[in-house]
């Protein structure tokens, strides 16, 4: 059933530098602001250290920039940490501001100019180097990734969060070492085996039309590709109920692929939708919001309505009965679980739109927890219960 294709909280030993922000931490401002990165001790220039991005030294641009940047105003933020830039040159906290800033629209390339600044200016910095490791590793580019935590972990040895996100960067470079890939406008796909070539080419092609088709429904345009594996046969990983797994990437078996037809079509929709929502909330976006989002997509618009048929109950649904993920559980809870996601989802459609639950995840990303995301731009209280 829909209810179950396609699992994203399924976690293994394939799980990519996507995943490390799915964990939901208390994200402070600026240097945690999008990234989640280290604690908020920042090194000025000359090595000296300084407590928080807006202390007492920070510049006037740079403080206001700073309060912009925490309320999700990205041009204005820029405006100022641009401003702040020019007439302090060399803090390091003005260009970690900068790039944070273009982070939050999705400009990858400005935002690693600007942290390359900042450790320019301050090699020691340990957050610029972090950042600029998870940044590089969510673009697909492992190598330099690795280098940046390297450096990262240099100065901080024994900092568990980086070992660990070190790991996993390693870890996925070498699961993927010697693949092949086809590379498309939005979407790149990586296979082992070189007779894949042309399967490669051909998901690569599907992969680009479905996840443009979410993209315009969302409204956002993904700034770093959506990666996918073509695989011989499943893991054994996934729960049985499931169609598949989402762990920052899209895993397709051959056997999907030469199979094709509409459910391989709902299954990449919802992959798809998966992959956007996870750019869109920095992996912030809880499990039943992400699962209720992605079953609301797999279908499309010609085919979709308010009344989907789902297997949970009617009535009021607690938000707090769907915390935490759906792996691991037994098939008729997932089902229950999965059916209720969808139908809070389908409720928060009505009420907000899409648009707005796009809002909503982009606020998700830079603020401290659901709630304040959704005070922020509903200017209502979050509801703890929704009824149809």
């Amino acid at each position: 059933g829909t209810a179950r294709s396609g699992n994203r909280a399924v976690r293994s030993s394939r799980s990519s530098m996507a995943l490390l922000t799915r964990r939901p931490i208390q994200w402070l401002l600026g240097l945690l602001l999008l990234f989640g990165a280290a604690p908020l001790i920042t090194v000025a220039a000359g090595g000296r250290q300084e407590a928080g991005p807006a202390s007492a030294g920070t510049p006037p641009a740079g403080g206001q920039g700073w309060k912009a940047l925490e309320r999700g105003r990205y041009q204005e933020s820029i405006r100022l940490f641009a401003e702040a830039t020019r007439r302090h040159p060399n803090d390091p906290m003005m260009w970690v501001g900068l790039a944070l800033s273009e982070r939050g629209l999705q400009q990858d390339q400005r935002a690693i100019r600007s942290l390359a600044t900042a450790i320019e200016r301050a090699p020691q910095m340990t957050q610029a180097h972090h950042l600029l490791a998870r940044l590089h590793a969510e673009r697909d580019e492992p190598g330099a990734a690795i280098g940046h935590y390297e450096e990262a972990l240099g100065q901080d040895p024994n900092n568990v969060r980086l070992q660990s996100e070190y790991r996993q960067v390693r870890g996925a470079m070498r699961e993927e070492q010697g693949f092949s890939r086809v590379a498309g406008r939005h979407v790149v796909v990586k296979f082992a085996e070189p007779s894949d070539q042309d399967r490669g080419s051909r998901l690569a092609a599907h992969l680009e039309e479905v996840c443009d088709a979410i993209a315009r429904e969302l409204g956002s345009v993904p700034a770093t590709p959506v990666v996918a594996l073509l695989h011989s046969h499943k893991s054994a990983s996934e729960p049985v109920w499931a169609a598949g797994i989402f762990d920052g990437r899209i895993h397709v078996t051959r056997t999907q692929l030469d199979a094709g037809g509409s459910r391989f079509q709902t299954y990449l929709r919802h992959e798809c939708t998966h992959a956007l929502t996870h750019r869109l909330s920095q992996g912030r976006a809880p499990t039943w919001l992400d699962e209720g989002l992605a079953q609301y997509l797999e279908r499309p618009v010609t085919e979709r309505s308010e009344g989907l048929p789902v297997h949970g109950e009617e009535g009021p649904i607690l938000l707090e009965s769907l915390r935490g993920d759906f792996v691991g559980l037994p098939r008729a809870e997932a089902e229950r679980k999965y059916a209720d996601s969808l139908r809070a989802v389908q409720v928060m459609i009505a009420r907000h739109g899409l648009s707005g639950v796009r809002r909503w995840l982009e606020a998700i990303a830079v603020s401290k927890d659901l709630a304040q995301a959704y005070q922020h731009v509903f200017h209502t209280g979050y509801p703890m219960v929704v009824t149809r």
